[in-house]
């Protein structure tokens, strides 16, 4: 039953990661001002800002506190 379980949970996640959603302009607009440092846009394929502030459900007027990174 276990094993059923797992199985049915990890196909929903699959399916869910693979179904993305449109980036918003205010989050493309962020991840390509020209006023970020060179070394942040370098990591950017590994850090991959856009999918983060996606994610955390950032919207423009949000105040935001990184407290342990």
């Amino acid at each position: 039953m276990k094993s059923i379980l797992f199985a049915a949970l990890a196909s929903v996640g699959v399916v869910s990661m693979s179904v993305a959603a449109p980036t918003p302009s205010y989050i493309a607009a962020a991840v390509a001002d020209k006023a970020r440092p060179a070394e942040d846009v370098a990591r950017d394929s590994d850090r991959k800002p856009a999918e983060m502030l996606i994610f955390a459900g950032i919207k423009p007027g949000d105040a935001v506190v990184d407290v342990m990174p």
